[in-house]
């Protein structure tokens, strides 16, 4: 017979900055808008990263 393990629980930092507790899907940061997704210089951010590193790309293989 084996000796019993004990069980490890996943704690998160809760919201108030008291200490540990579980996480909790109705937290605020989980209902504070609508997201980063829909946030249009996110997606400006990513489009012209989009656009440097194609344009990067091009020229990299103009030298080659």
């Amino acid at each position: 017979m084996s000796p019993q393990q004990p069980r490890v629980q996943v704690m998160h930092p809760p919201l108030d900055g008291s200490g540990w507790g579980p996480w909790s899907c109705e937290a605020v940061e989980a209902a504070d808008g609508p997201g980063l997704l829909v946030s249009r210089v996110f997606w400006l951010g990513g489009g012209l990263s989009v656009l440097l590193w194609a344009g990067m790309t091009l020229l990299a293989l103009q030298w080659i």
